[in-house]
Protein backbone atom coordinates (compact mmCIF):
# COMPACT_ATOMS: atom_id res chain seq x y z
CA UNK A 1 0.00 0.00 0.00
CA UNK A 2 1.26 3.60 -0.79
CA UNK A 3 0.76 5.46 2.47
CA UNK A 4 1.53 8.68 3.71
CA UNK A 5 3.44 8.77 7.54
CA UNK A 6 1.66 9.83 9.86
CA UNK A 7 -1.59 8.40 8.82
CA UNK A 8 -1.50 4.88 8.11
CA UNK A 9 -2.01 2.16 10.90
CA UNK A 10 -0.91 -0.68 9.58
CA UNK A 11 -2.38 -4.11 11.54
CA UNK A 12 0.68 -6.26 12.06
CA UNK A 13 1.89 -9.78 14.01
CA UNK A 14 3.68 -7.30 16.37
CA UNK A 15 0.48 -5.30 16.90
CA UNK A 16 -1.10 -1.94 15.02
CA UNK A 17 2.04 0.55 13.50
CA UNK A 18 3.14 3.02 11.59
CA UNK A 19 3.69 2.52 8.03
CA UNK A 20 7.37 3.66 8.08
CA UNK A 21 8.16 1.22 10.57
CA UNK A 22 6.91 -1.76 8.91
CA UNK A 23 10.30 -4.50 7.90
CA UNK A 24 10.56 -7.62 5.78
CA UNK A 25 10.09 -9.54 9.40
CA UNK A 26 6.92 -8.45 9.79
CA UNK A 27 3.43 -9.85 8.40
CA UNK A 28 0.32 -7.76 7.89
CA UNK A 29 -2.88 -8.92 8.46
CA UNK A 30 -5.03 -9.30 5.38
CA UNK A 31 -8.90 -9.96 6.75
CA UNK A 32 -8.66 -13.67 7.16
CA UNK A 33 -4.58 -14.20 8.21
CA UNK A 34 -1.38 -12.35 8.59
CA UNK A 35 1.09 -12.59 5.11
CA UNK A 36 4.27 -11.99 4.62
CA UNK A 37 5.89 -8.71 3.94
CA UNK A 38 7.65 -9.31 0.77
CA UNK A 39 9.64 -6.09 0.55
CA UNK A 40 9.21 -1.72 1.32
CA UNK A 41 10.43 1.01 0.04
CA UNK A 42 9.48 4.68 0.04
CA UNK A 43 9.33 7.54 -2.53
CA UNK A 44 9.37 11.25 -1.52
CA UNK A 45 7.21 14.15 -3.27
CA UNK A 46 3.77 12.10 -4.25
CA UNK A 47 0.98 13.23 -5.08
CA UNK A 48 -1.52 11.79 -2.34
CA UNK A 49 -4.96 11.53 -1.94
CA UNK A 50 -7.51 11.49 1.01
CA UNK A 51 -10.25 8.93 0.78
CA UNK A 52 -13.17 8.54 3.47
CA UNK A 53 -16.11 6.47 3.78
CA UNK A 54 -19.49 7.13 5.35
CA UNK A 55 -18.17 5.59 8.88
CA UNK A 56 -15.17 7.61 9.20
CA UNK A 57 -12.65 5.26 7.83
CA UNK A 58 -9.78 6.81 6.09
CA UNK A 59 -7.31 5.85 4.18
CA UNK A 60 -4.57 8.56 2.12
CA UNK A 61 -3.04 6.80 -0.99
CA UNK A 62 -1.08 7.94 -4.28
CA UNK A 63 -3.47 8.27 -7.20
CA UNK A 64 -2.07 4.94 -8.92
CA UNK A 65 -2.65 2.88 -5.78
CA UNK A 66 -5.09 0.02 -5.89
CA UNK A 67 -8.52 -0.11 -3.66
CA UNK A 68 -10.72 -3.53 -3.25
CA UNK A 69 -14.06 -2.10 -4.06
CA UNK A 70 -17.51 -4.13 -5.12
CA UNK A 71 -16.12 -3.83 -8.89
CA UNK A 72 -12.92 -4.98 -8.25
CA UNK A 73 -9.73 -3.65 -8.06
CA UNK A 74 -9.48 0.25 -8.46
CA UNK A 75 -6.89 3.16 -8.27
CA UNK A 76 -7.24 5.87 -6.35
CA UNK A 77 -8.21 8.61 -9.27
CA UNK A 78 -10.17 6.65 -10.99
CA UNK A 79 -12.69 5.69 -7.55
CA UNK A 80 -15.41 7.65 -7.37
CA UNK A 81 -18.28 8.57 -4.77
CA UNK A 82 -20.45 6.02 -3.99
CA UNK A 83 -18.16 2.78 -4.53
CA UNK A 84 -17.57 0.30 -1.49
CA UNK A 85 -14.71 -0.11 0.55
CA UNK A 86 -14.22 -2.91 2.44
CA UNK A 87 -13.49 -2.99 6.31
CA UNK A 88 -11.13 -5.57 8.12
CA UNK A 89 -12.72 -6.33 11.62
CA UNK A 90 -9.74 -8.51 12.84
CA UNK A 91 -10.28 -11.25 15.34
CA UNK A 92 -7.26 -12.24 15.77
CA UNK A 93 -4.74 -11.26 17.97
CA UNK A 94 -0.55 -10.09 17.06
CA UNK A 95 1.50 -13.39 17.26
CA UNK A 96 4.30 -10.87 18.99
CA UNK A 97 2.77 -8.31 20.33
CA UNK A 98 4.33 -7.84 24.02
CA UNK A 99 4.12 -5.43 27.36
CA UNK A 100 6.10 -2.20 26.18
CA UNK A 101 8.77 -0.82 29.03
CA UNK A 102 9.29 2.44 30.14
CA UNK A 103 12.14 2.90 31.99
CA UNK A 104 12.17 5.15 34.74
CA UNK A 105 15.39 7.17 35.88
CA UNK A 106 16.12 8.24 39.86
CA UNK A 107 15.08 12.17 39.94
CA UNK A 108 16.83 14.35 42.89
CA UNK A 109 14.54 16.09 45.21
CA UNK A 110 11.55 13.89 44.03
CA UNK A 111 9.45 13.91 47.34
CA UNK A 112 7.58 10.86 45.99
CA UNK A 113 10.20 8.87 43.80
CA UNK A 114 8.73 5.99 42.16
CA UNK A 115 10.28 2.63 43.55
CA UNK A 116 11.06 0.58 40.59
CA UNK A 117 13.59 1.29 37.76
CA UNK A 118 11.01 0.50 35.14
CA UNK A 119 6.74 0.27 34.37
CA UNK A 120 5.80 -1.96 32.23
CA UNK A 121 2.63 -0.61 30.33
CA UNK A 122 0.30 -3.46 31.62
CA UNK A 123 -3.52 -3.82 31.68
CA UNK A 124 -3.69 -1.59 35.03
CA UNK A 125 -1.10 0.99 33.93
CA UNK A 126 -3.40 1.18 30.42
CA UNK A 127 -6.70 1.00 32.19
CA UNK A 128 -5.22 4.74 33.56
CA UNK A 129 -3.79 5.68 30.67
CA UNK A 130 -7.44 5.32 29.00
CA UNK A 131 -9.02 7.30 32.11
CA UNK A 132 -6.21 10.19 31.82
CA UNK A 133 -6.89 10.50 27.88
CA UNK A 134 -11.16 10.50 28.91
CA UNK A 135 -10.70 12.39 31.77
CA UNK A 136 -7.22 13.42 32.83
CA UNK A 137 -5.21 16.65 33.30
CA UNK A 138 -2.26 18.29 33.88
CA UNK A 139 0.06 21.56 34.15
CA UNK A 140 2.64 22.53 31.98
CA UNK A 141 5.95 22.94 34.40
CA UNK A 142 4.04 20.50 37.32
CA UNK A 143 4.98 16.91 38.23
CA UNK A 144 1.07 16.28 39.06
CA UNK A 145 -0.84 13.85 36.99
CA UNK A 146 -4.68 14.45 37.67
CA UNK A 147 -7.33 11.82 37.52
CA UNK A 148 -11.07 13.30 37.16
CA UNK A 149 -14.45 11.76 37.87
CA UNK A 150 -18.08 12.69 38.88
CA UNK A 151 -18.36 13.15 42.88
CA UNK A 152 -21.33 10.43 42.80
CA UNK A 153 -20.39 7.78 40.28
CA UNK A 154 -16.59 7.75 39.40
CA UNK A 155 -14.87 7.20 43.09
CA UNK A 156 -15.22 3.21 42.46
CA UNK A 157 -12.89 3.78 39.51
CA UNK A 158 -10.72 5.96 40.62
CA UNK A 159 -10.22 4.51 43.97
CA UNK A 160 -9.00 1.80 41.18
CA UNK A 161 -6.72 3.78 39.77
CA UNK A 162 -5.70 4.76 43.35
CA UNK A 163 -4.81 1.26 44.18
CA UNK A 164 -2.75 0.90 41.14
CA UNK A 165 -0.63 3.31 41.66
CA UNK A 166 -0.19 3.02 45.54
CA UNK A 167 1.89 -0.11 43.90
CA UNK A 168 4.93 2.64 42.56
CA UNK A 169 5.13 5.26 45.03
CA UNK A 170 2.90 6.87 47.88
CA UNK A 171 -0.86 6.93 47.75
CA UNK A 172 -1.96 9.44 45.42
CA UNK A 173 -4.66 11.56 47.20
CA UNK A 174 -8.08 12.74 46.36
CA UNK A 175 -10.26 15.68 46.58
CA UNK A 176 -13.95 16.68 45.89
CA UNK A 177 -14.18 19.82 43.79
CA UNK A 178 -18.02 20.54 43.36
CA UNK A 179 -19.46 17.76 41.69
CA UNK A 180 -15.98 15.86 40.72
CA UNK A 181 -13.70 14.21 42.51
CA UNK A 182 -9.66 14.52 41.55
CA UNK A 183 -7.06 12.25 42.18
CA UNK A 184 -3.82 13.66 41.49
CA UNK A 185 -0.48 11.79 41.22
CA UNK A 186 2.57 13.85 42.44
CA UNK A 187 5.66 12.14 41.47
CA UNK A 188 8.36 13.14 39.06
CA UNK A 189 8.77 9.54 38.18
CA UNK A 190 5.23 9.04 36.72
CA UNK A 191 5.45 12.12 35.25
CA UNK A 192 7.84 11.24 33.51
CA UNK A 193 6.45 7.98 32.42
CA UNK A 194 3.48 9.86 30.95
CA UNK A 195 5.66 11.96 29.13
CA UNK A 196 7.37 9.14 27.86
CA UNK A 197 4.09 7.38 26.38
CA UNK A 198 3.25 11.01 25.04
CA UNK A 199 -0.24 11.33 26.23
CA UNK A 200 0.12 14.60 27.83
CA UNK A 201 -1.48 16.66 24.74
CA UNK A 202 -4.02 19.38 24.07
CA UNK A 203 -7.78 18.06 24.13
CA UNK A 204 -7.78 18.95 20.33
CA UNK A 205 -4.83 17.15 19.83
CA UNK A 206 -5.45 13.84 21.21
CA UNK A 207 -4.56 10.44 20.01
CA UNK A 208 -4.03 7.36 21.54
CA UNK A 209 -0.43 6.70 22.31
CA UNK A 210 1.85 4.23 19.86
CA UNK A 211 2.93 2.09 22.67
CA UNK A 212 -1.10 1.37 23.44
CA UNK A 213 -1.36 0.68 19.53
CA UNK A 214 1.73 -2.11 20.03
CA UNK A 215 0.71 -3.86 22.85
CA UNK A 216 -1.47 -7.24 23.13
CA UNK A 217 -4.66 -7.11 23.07
CA UNK A 218 -5.38 -7.51 26.80
CA UNK A 219 -3.44 -4.16 27.08
CA UNK A 220 -5.39 -2.26 24.13
CA UNK A 221 -8.71 -3.74 25.62
CA UNK A 222 -7.67 -1.97 29.56
CA UNK A 223 -7.04 1.20 27.12
CA UNK A 224 -10.61 1.29 25.67
CA UNK A 225 -12.01 0.56 28.73
CA UNK A 226 -10.90 2.70 30.82
CA UNK A 227 -11.19 5.73 28.11
CA UNK A 228 -15.25 4.56 27.86
CA UNK A 229 -15.20 4.16 31.54
CA UNK A 230 -14.19 8.33 31.52
CA UNK A 231 -15.66 9.90 28.59
CA UNK A 232 -17.98 7.26 27.11
CA UNK A 233 -21.96 7.79 27.34
CA UNK A 234 -24.80 6.16 26.03
CA UNK A 235 -27.13 8.36 23.89
CA UNK A 236 -29.43 6.80 21.44
CA UNK A 237 -28.95 3.72 23.37
CA UNK A 238 -25.69 3.09 22.10
CA UNK A 239 -22.29 3.84 23.87
CA UNK A 240 -20.31 6.58 22.23
CA UNK A 241 -18.12 8.97 23.05
CA UNK A 242 -17.43 12.89 22.41
CA UNK A 243 -14.25 14.39 21.50
CA UNK A 244 -12.50 17.66 19.80
CA UNK A 245 -9.91 15.72 18.78
CA UNK A 246 -10.92 13.64 15.61
CA UNK A 247 -7.41 12.18 15.53
CA UNK A 248 -8.31 10.71 18.71
CA UNK A 249 -11.84 9.56 17.48
CA UNK A 250 -9.81 7.74 14.37
CA UNK A 251 -7.74 5.69 16.48
CA UNK A 252 -10.44 4.64 18.02
CA UNK A 253 -11.87 3.56 15.25
CA UNK A 254 -9.20 1.80 13.70
CA UNK A 255 -8.42 -0.18 17.31
CA UNK A 256 -12.33 -1.15 17.63
CA UNK A 257 -11.48 -2.75 14.15
CA UNK A 258 -8.75 -4.55 15.27
CA UNK A 259 -10.64 -5.92 18.33
CA UNK A 260 -13.34 -7.45 15.35
CA UNK A 261 -16.34 -4.53 16.79
CA UNK A 262 -17.07 -1.87 14.04
CA UNK A 263 -18.28 1.96 14.61
CA UNK A 264 -18.58 5.09 13.51
CA UNK A 265 -17.38 8.64 13.96
CA UNK A 266 -17.63 12.14 12.40
CA UNK A 267 -18.47 15.89 13.23
CA UNK A 268 -21.49 16.58 15.71
CA UNK A 269 -20.84 20.99 15.02
CA UNK A 270 -18.83 23.12 13.41
CA UNK A 271 -16.85 25.79 15.14
CA UNK A 272 -18.76 28.20 16.90
CA UNK A 273 -17.48 31.60 19.29
CA UNK A 274 -19.84 30.72 22.46
CA UNK A 275 -21.25 33.56 24.69
CA UNK A 276 -17.84 33.89 26.67
CA UNK A 277 -15.95 34.96 23.39
CA UNK A 278 -13.74 32.12 23.35
CA UNK A 279 -13.59 30.10 19.92
CA UNK A 280 -15.26 26.69 20.31
CA UNK A 281 -13.35 23.69 18.68
CA UNK A 282 -14.86 21.22 16.28
CA UNK A 283 -16.67 18.37 17.94
CA UNK A 284 -16.65 15.19 17.13
CA UNK A 285 -18.71 11.64 17.64
CA UNK A 286 -17.53 8.21 17.82
CA UNK A 287 -20.48 5.35 18.50
CA UNK A 288 -20.45 1.85 18.10
CA UNK A 289 -22.57 -0.68 16.03
CA UNK A 290 -25.43 -2.16 17.70
CA UNK A 291 -24.31 -5.56 15.77
CA UNK A 292 -20.98 -5.66 17.59
CA UNK A 293 -22.73 -5.28 21.12
CA UNK A 294 -22.05 -8.50 22.73
CA UNK A 295 -18.75 -8.34 22.09
CA UNK A 296 -17.75 -5.04 22.96
CA UNK A 297 -18.72 -5.72 26.54
CA UNK A 298 -17.38 -9.31 26.55
CA UNK A 299 -13.63 -8.13 26.01
CA UNK A 300 -13.96 -4.28 26.73
CA UNK A 301 -16.79 -3.45 28.97
CA UNK A 302 -17.17 -0.62 31.24
CA UNK A 303 -16.32 0.08 34.98
CA UNK A 304 -18.80 1.50 37.40
CA UNK A 305 -21.76 2.35 37.18
CA UNK A 306 -21.49 2.38 33.50
CA UNK A 307 -21.06 -1.82 33.24
CA UNK A 308 -24.62 -2.73 34.59
CA UNK A 309 -25.99 -0.31 31.46
CA UNK A 310 -23.37 -1.52 29.08
CA UNK A 311 -24.58 -5.12 29.90
CA UNK A 312 -28.36 -3.98 29.77
CA UNK A 313 -27.86 -2.57 26.01
CA UNK A 314 -25.64 -5.86 25.39
CA UNK A 315 -27.99 -8.24 25.74
CA UNK A 316 -30.54 -6.63 23.34
CA UNK A 317 -28.74 -7.23 20.29
CA UNK A 318 -27.10 -10.71 18.77
CA UNK A 319 -23.54 -10.78 18.07
CA UNK A 320 -22.60 -10.22 14.30
CA UNK A 321 -20.40 -12.81 12.92
CA UNK A 322 -19.50 -10.49 10.16
CA UNK A 323 -15.84 -9.95 9.59
CA UNK A 324 -16.06 -7.80 6.51
CA UNK A 325 -18.31 -4.91 6.20
CA UNK A 326 -18.59 -2.59 2.93
CA UNK A 327 -18.47 0.90 2.99
CA UNK A 328 -19.07 3.30 0.70
CA UNK A 329 -17.29 6.26 -0.35
CA UNK A 330 -18.65 9.96 0.24
CA UNK A 331 -15.28 11.91 -0.10
CA UNK A 332 -12.12 11.56 -2.44
CA UNK A 333 -9.85 14.87 -2.07
CA UNK A 334 -6.47 15.49 -3.37
CA UNK A 335 -4.34 16.48 -0.84
CA UNK A 336 -0.70 17.78 -0.53
CA UNK A 337 2.94 15.85 -1.29
CA UNK A 338 3.84 14.14 0.54
CA UNK A 339 6.50 11.03 0.87
CA UNK A 340 5.00 7.47 -0.12
CA UNK A 341 5.94 4.51 2.33
CA UNK A 342 5.13 1.30 0.14
CA UNK A 343 5.09 -2.52 1.12
CA UNK A 344 4.62 -5.70 -1.42
CA UNK A 345 2.99 -8.30 0.73
CA UNK A 346 1.88 -12.33 0.31
CA UNK A 347 -0.77 -12.44 -0.95
CA UNK A 348 -1.63 -9.22 -2.34
CA UNK A 349 -3.91 -7.56 0.25
CA UNK A 350 -3.77 -5.96 3.60
CA UNK A 351 -5.28 -3.94 6.56
CA UNK A 352 -4.43 -0.50 6.86
CA UNK A 353 -6.38 2.19 9.28
CA UNK A 354 -9.26 -0.63 9.09
CA UNK A 355 -9.74 -0.74 5.49
CA UNK A 356 -8.62 -3.73 3.39
CA UNK A 357 -6.25 -2.57 0.61
CA UNK A 358 -4.14 -4.23 -2.39
CA UNK A 359 -0.06 -4.16 -2.48
CA UNK A 360 1.50 -1.12 -4.13
CA UNK A 361 1.47 -0.19 -7.82
CA UNK A 362 5.57 -0.86 -7.32
CA UNK A 363 5.04 -4.25 -6.37
CA UNK A 364 2.22 -4.86 -9.45
CA UNK A 365 4.57 -3.04 -11.81
CA UNK A 366 8.03 -4.94 -10.46
CA UNK A 367 7.51 -7.96 -9.45
CA UNK A 368 3.97 -9.10 -10.67
CA UNK A 369 3.88 -8.32 -14.13
CA UNK A 370 6.70 -10.10 -15.19
CA UNK A 371 5.22 -13.30 -13.90
CA UNK A 372 1.99 -12.56 -15.39
CA UNK A 373 4.04 -12.07 -18.66
CA UNK A 374 5.82 -15.27 -18.17
CA UNK A 375 2.98 -17.29 -16.90
CA UNK A 376 0.87 -15.85 -20.56
CA UNK A 377 4.21 -16.35 -22.73
CA UNK A 378 3.39 -13.12 -23.73
CA UNK A 379 6.22 -10.87 -24.18
CA UNK A 380 6.41 -7.98 -26.90
CA UNK A 381 5.91 -10.55 -29.43
CA UNK A 382 2.39 -11.63 -28.28
CA UNK A 383 3.12 -15.07 -28.40
CA UNK A 384 0.91 -17.11 -25.93
CA UNK A 385 0.76 -20.64 -24.81
CA UNK A 386 -2.54 -22.75 -25.68
CA UNK A 387 -2.26 -25.11 -22.33
CA UNK A 388 -2.06 -22.36 -19.96
CA UNK A 389 -4.40 -20.21 -18.34
CA UNK A 390 -4.84 -17.09 -20.65
CA UNK A 391 -4.27 -14.06 -18.98
CA UNK A 392 -6.06 -11.05 -21.19
CA UNK A 393 -4.48 -7.02 -19.90
CA UNK A 394 -6.08 -3.82 -21.59
CA UNK A 395 -3.50 -1.57 -22.63
CA UNK A 396 -0.85 -4.48 -21.82
CA UNK A 397 1.71 -2.21 -24.17
CA UNK A 398 1.65 0.77 -22.15
CA UNK A 399 2.03 -1.06 -18.89
CA UNK A 400 5.18 -3.03 -19.74
CA UNK A 401 6.00 0.28 -21.40
CA UNK A 402 5.87 2.14 -18.44
CA UNK A 403 7.82 -0.25 -16.07
CA UNK A 404 10.74 -0.57 -18.55
CA UNK A 405 11.09 3.05 -18.56
CA UNK A 406 9.66 4.69 -14.99
CA UNK A 407 11.27 1.81 -12.96
CA UNK A 408 8.92 2.40 -10.19
CA UNK A 409 5.86 2.56 -12.26
CA UNK A 410 3.59 5.28 -12.31
CA UNK A 411 0.83 3.37 -14.77
CA UNK A 412 -3.02 2.92 -13.51
CA UNK A 413 -3.99 -0.40 -12.78
CA UNK A 414 -5.57 -2.32 -14.93
CA UNK A 415 -8.06 -5.53 -14.72
CA UNK A 416 -7.06 -8.73 -14.69
CA UNK A 417 -8.89 -11.79 -16.06
CA UNK A 418 -8.13 -15.31 -15.99
CA UNK A 419 -9.65 -17.95 -17.68
CA UNK A 420 -8.87 -21.41 -19.23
Amino acid sequence: VSQSRYDSWVYTDRGIIKAPELTLEDKVWDGNKFQKVLDVFTEDNREFYEVKTSSGYTIKSVGNHLHYTQRGFVDTVSLKVGDELFVSVQDKESDLACYQIVEIPKFKNDRNPVKVSHIAIDEDIAFTLGWFTGDGCFTKGDNRVRFVGSYEKGQDSLNKIRSIYSKYCVVPSIQRRGPVIELCVASKGIRYMFEQVEIMKKAHEKSIPEIIMKSPRSVQCAYLRGLFSSDGSFSSNAPRITSTSSSLLSDVQVLLASLGIKSSWGKMSNAHVGRDGYDRKDIYQLYLRRSTAQRFVSIIGFEGYKKELSEEWARNYILSKNTEHSEKIVSIKQIEYQTCYGATVEGSLYSVNGLITHNTSHAIGMNMIGAILDEANFFQTGAQDPNKSVVEYSKISQMYSAVLNRGRSRFKAYSIVTGK
